[in-house]
């Protein structure tokens, strides 16, 4: 939106801007995608950005989600999700050697809400689901560095309840600043 000024894209935002860390497309055909582009690159990620490269030529922005609104988001999308689809598009794009045995759909959560609710509270920081601890740490790499020129931080509820009016006060103030550059 900050890129084309608009709300509405004439193509998948899949393939405006690609997914990396879901490892779903091999990274030659994404590396060509990207490069016949003739706009500002967008990459899409869920790396914190202390995992990220940092480059100076790079703005980066973080769209903070109430932590709760983001594990629910996450039990949508992994109840929504194929796996075995997922596992085949993952394989023949990146291979699965890294992942050991594969095997069947992981297990799906506890059907009691309270103990679900728990395991998002207490759950490690490298558990494979967004625990409370990894969506803060997440949160925390870039509000750390929220003074760079190039880290730009949104909240994922002022850009539901008014879409167009985030993207219209934020690209003024970009336009202002120069942050967001050509």
């Amino acid at each position: 939106m900050f890129v084309f000024g608009t709300v509405e894209f004439d193509r998948p935002l899949a393939e405006i801007s690609p997914w990396l860390d879901m490892q779903a497309n091999e990274l030659a055909a994404v590396v060509v995608a990207l490069e016949v582009q003739d706009h500002r690159r967008l990459i899409k990620t869920h790396t914190p950005l202390d995992g990220l490269p940092l480059d100076g030529r790079v703005t980066y922005l973080c769209v903070g989600r109430d932590p709760r609104d983001a594990a629910l988001s996450f039990e949508h999308h992994m109840a929504n999700l194929d796996w075995d689809v997922f596992m085949a598009a993952r394989s023949a794009a990146v291979g699965i050697s890294d992942l050991g045995e594969p095997g069947p759909r992981p297990e799906p959560p506890t059907a009691d809400p309270v103990e679900r609710c728990w395991q998002w509270a207490y759950g490690d920081v490298d558990a494979s689901m967004p625990t409370l601890s990894a969506i803060l740490h997440h949160l925390q790499t870039f509000w750390n560095r929220r003074e760079d020129r190039n880290i730009e931080l949104f909240h994922y509820s002022d850009l539901h309840a008014d879409l167009l009016g985030q993207q219209d006060a934020r690209l003024e103030e970009f336009a202002a600043s120069g942050r967001l550059g050509a």
